[in-house]
């Protein structure tokens, strides 16, 4: 029964993290950049919405692993424009975040149909 119980609640929570939900066990340690404890909405994404667990648009990050990381789990979450996509941070980094959208393209690691960049599975 505890087997049954946990496989259940790991399917739930794996449906509120695909929704964008995520329920942080240690913030400061998971999140350290984020304002978990105050914050729980709605985040236009420009297509989609995503509701959870979100304060504001996180910057650009500078370093280059870094920005195909975070472009990597914006994907995760569904296919989007690139308009959506900039649209998720500050500053809309439209430039640097095209840069990372073809590199990863061109490495096969995206796809680009009907105007929006999908992960390859």
């Amino acid at each position: 029964e505890i087997l049954t119980r946990l496989v259940a609640l790991n399917t739930q929570r794996a449906a509120e993290e695909a929704q964008g939900q995520i329920r942080w066990l240690r913030p400061d340690y998971q999140a350290p950049d984020r304002d978990v404890a105050s914050s729980t909405g709605t985040l236009d994404l420009g297509e989609s919405e995503i509701s959870g667990d979100v304060t504001h648009k996180p910057a650009w990050p500078s370093n280059l692993a870094e920005q195909i990381e975070v472009v990597r789990r914006q994907l995760a979450v569904g296919p989007a424009s690139t308009d959506a996509l900039t649209a998720r941070f500050k500053r809309r980094p439209t430039k640097a975040l095209t840069q990372v959208l073809t590199a990863l393209h061109t490495l096969g690691f995206i796809t680009h149909e009907a105007e929006r960049w999908r992960l390859v599975s």
